[in-house]
């Protein structure tokens, strides 16, 4: 439920259409698909 209110509010401050979407991936999940696109210079 936390995550779904986050979501709101980030989409109405960034005033993003309700139709647009956004995924949520815990930080752990995002380093094992490599889908962090920090530091991509370093990926070679």
């Amino acid at each position: 439920q936390a995550v779904m209110t986050l979501r709101d509010s980030i989409k109405r401050h960034l005033k993003l259409p309700h139709t647009y979407l956004m995924e949520y991936k815990p930080h752990d999940a995002s380093l094992r698909d490599n889908s962090s696109y920090r530091n991509t210079w370093l990926r070679g």
